[in-house]
């Protein structure tokens, strides 16, 4: 949650905003207090994407966790967006289970956890994790997606079909502002693959 450190009061000015168009976008995934989302949306978000900020704005944060080392919302953030990226993987599980332990059971925390289990190839705790996430936030596409990816690493696609589908209906019922269309397309061609797939091997049964 968002306190009156420094490190919110800068976020929260519009300091860093005014001079960087791509704050709005990584704005919207820190909750202010009482919230209960607390994943950011996805680096490959067409407008961050655009922009290439992603840089700056890991700068920032790291600012606002050294001003707060237990800002969970912080730490949440600049760990799901390391291992998003696929970069230091370490130290993103290390800044996610830190969150997880200031705030236990925060669905969109261990959808983090899952998802840097996975970039780090345990799949077994990414799949734990990430069914975990979902018991919590059973409405987030995102989670769904995550899980899909994992069931499919692990060999298991009819299970990993009926997670990406369940994530393209999640989507389709999201509000407007919440769409993201680039992020659709992607679960979308890996669905239909995954469908051709199981069509094949069936075949050869």
């Amino acid at each position: 949650m968002w306190g009156s450190d420094t490190g919110t009061e800068f976020f929260e000015s519009g300091q860093y905003e005014s001079s960087n168009p791509a704050m709005p976008k990584l704005r919207a995934g820190i909750p202010r207090s009482g919230s209960a989302g607390c994943r950011p949306p996805p680096p490959t978000n067409a407008g961050l994407e655009k922009m290439k900020k992603l840089d700056e704005a890991e700068a920032e944060f790291r600012k606002v966790i050294e001003a707060n080392p237990s800002n969970a919302s912080a730490l949440n953030y600049l760990g799901y967006m390391l291992a998003d990226r696929n970069l230091r993987l370490t130290e993103a599980q290390q800044m996610i289970q830190k969150a997880l332990e200031l705030d236990p059971g925060n669905g969109a925390y261990l959808d983090s956890l899952g998802w840097v289990y996975f970039r780090l190839g345990k799949l077994d705790a990414a799949e734990e994790n990430l069914k975990l996430a979902i018991q919590k936030t059973p409405r987030d596409p995102t989670v769904h997606d995550h899980l899909g990816d994992v069931l499919m690493k692990e060999g298991k696609l009819k299970d990993a079909i009926t997670q990406w589908q369940k994530s393209l209906q999640e989507w389709d019922t999201s509000s407007q502002s919440e769409q993201d269309p680039g992020e659709v397309v992607k679960i979308q061609k890996k669905l239909d693959g995954a469908k051709l797939r199981l069509a094949k091997e069936t075949g050869k049964k």
